[in-house]
């Protein structure tokens, strides 16, 4: 195993913290021996909606865009 597959196995998502609710997760499996020029990678993702992002940023403009919206629709609907 090479050092990038042996930092996939490890969570992102810091599993230790729930060892006290019931034990964590395993990751799903690595891929092993991929071809040369082939790497696996894990990939935070967020969604808002039916989009997915890989920014957090990106995501919590998508989410302030939809308040807006939201908070437009009501003070119109007041209006009326």
């Amino acid at each position: 195993m090479n050092i990038e597959q042996d930092s996939l196995r490890s969570s992102p998502f810091g599993t230790s913290e729930w060892e006290n609710e019931g034990g964590s997760t395993a990751p799903p499996p690595v891929p092993e021996n991929l071809p040369n020029g082939v790497s696996a990678r894990w990939v935070l993702e967020y969604r808002v909606g039916e989009y997915r992002y890989t920014s957090l940023a990106d995501a919590k403009s998508e989410q302030q865009r939809r308040n807006r919206m939201a908070d437009k629709a009501k003070a119109e609907a007041r209006s009326s």
